[in-house]
């Protein structure tokens, strides 16, 4: 029985994640931390995050937004890391998912510089937390992966959807069901998963990082 646990499974992606994952009886979900697990834990999945001012110039900025939103999407992650690596490590699979965004991309931000600062400026660090943990403990076989899993009509991400829209964005935008089946394709894919971590778009090739 394959084992996960999915953080900010409440509502949107996570919610839609675990409801996916449910369907198939040979996979054990953890939503409580306390839930026994002596086999280790297989799929961490790191989905939680918030984004506070997304539409938001610097010149307006809030900077106990930013603090908050480098808290929770960032320092939290470090904190469930260090947290649960002893019962990733007695797993089998011993991967970690993380969800990340387009906007956390340094190289891509010339092509969407008029939203989400401060939350790029939190998946970035993010994005280098995962890279930078997993690297240092390839010791005990852990891989992982980053995914931008689109732009999704969730409650974080419909503001985004409809910023897209007016500015005639004529990309995807996905429902949750859809994000969900493009995140199941990358997660179930071994090859996905490496010690240096993919920074993997929820279809298409790799992300810059």
């Amino acid at each position: 029985m394959t084992s996960y646990l999915v953080t900010g499974a409440s509502r949107g992606i996570g919610l839609g994640l675990v409801q996916s994952l449910v369907k198939d009886p040979e996979n054990l979900v953890a939503q409580e931390v306390d839930q026994l697990l002596p086999n280790g834990l297989d799929y961490l999945v790191n989905n939680a995050g918030i984004s506070r001012q997304l539409l938001v110039t610097y010149d307006d900025f809030n900077y106990d937004h930013l603090t908050e939103e480098l808290r929770l999407n960032t320092v939290c992650m470090i904190k469930l890391l260090g947290a649960f690596k002893p019962i990733i490590s007695r797993s089998t699979e011993k991967k970690i998912v993380t969800m990340s965004s387009l906007l956390a991309s340094i190289e891509l931000s010339v092509t969407c510089p008029l939203i989400g600062r401060s939350y790029g400026i939190a998946k970035a660090a993010l994005n280098m937390t995962t890279r930078k943990w997993i690297i240092g403990n390839r010791d005990s076989g852990i891989t992982g992966v980053l995914i931008h899993p689109g732009v999704v009509r969730t409650d974080m991400g419909t503001p985004l959807a409809e910023f897209f829209k007016a500015i005639g964005y004529n990309g995807d935008v996905l429902t949750v069901d859809e994000s969900v089946h493009y995140i199941r394709k990358i997660v179930d894919d071994p090859s996905r998963f490496s010690e240096s971590v993919r920074f993997c778009s929820y279809k298409g090739p790799d992300l810059p990082f």
